[in-house]
C-alpha cells in the first residue's frame, strides 16, 4: 500500500514527506467516504501524528493540485477530498442526511462523451453530481405495496 502512495506522488513530481503519506493513508484508509479537511485532522490525531489544520489543509491542496486528490463540494460549505483513482464516477448527495454514495455508469459515461463531442467539444474531466431526496410513499404506492403482501401471504411461499 505505502508503495502506491510513494510511486503516486513521485509521479505527480512530489517528494514523499511525512506529511504527505500520512495524510493519504488517513484518505486511502477511509476507502470510498469522502473527508473533509477536518475528518483527516481526527484521523490523523486519532493515529498519534500531530500536524495541523492548517498543514492539513496546505498538504490537500496540494494533492489536488498534483491531480492526486479529488476535491468536492456538493453543494455544501466544507469540500471533502477523496484519494483520485483517475476514472470517472457520480455521486448521489441526500441533503437531508448528508449521505454520499459514489457510483459508475459506463452507459451515463459514454452519453456524456458523445454530448461533448456533439456539441463540438473534447471532454476532459467530469463531475456529476445528483441531489436526491428518499421516496416519500404516496396512496397509490402504499396501495399497492399492500395488495401484493396480502397475495403473497394468501399464495403462500414459493
Amino acid at each position: 500500500m505505502s508503495s502506491t502512495i510513494e510511486q503516486s506522488l513521485s509521479q505527480a513530481g512530489l517528494r514523499a514527506t511525512p506529511r504527505r503519506l500520512e495524510v493519504m493513508r488517513v484518505l486511502e484508509a477511509s476507502g470510498e467516504q469522502h473527508m473533509t479537511a477536518d475528518d483527516v485532522y481526527l484521523g490523523l490525531a486519532q493515529k498519534g501524528v500531530r500536524l495541523g489544520v492548517s498543514t492539513v489543509y496546505r498538504v490537500l491542496a496540494e494533492l489536488e493540485a498534483s491531480g492526486i486528490v479529488k476535491r468536492s463540494q456538493f453543494g455544501q460549505p466544507k469540500a471533502r477530498f477523496k484519494l483520485s483513482d483517475g476514472t470517472a464516477h457520480f455521486h448521489m448527495v441526500a441533503p437531508g442526511d448528508g449521505e454520499i454514495r459514489a457510483f459508475d455508469d459506463s452507459e451515463l459515461s459514454r452519453r456524456l462523451q458523445e454530448l461533448a463531442a456533439e456539441l463540438g467539444y473534447e471532454l476532459l474531466d467530469m463531475e456529476v453530481t445528483l441531489y436526491v431526496e428518499p421516496r416519500r410513499e404516496t396512496d397509490a404506492t402504499r396501495s399497492r405495496r399492500d395488495a401484493t403482501e396480502a397475495l403473497g401471504k394468501r399464495l403462500g411461499p414459493i
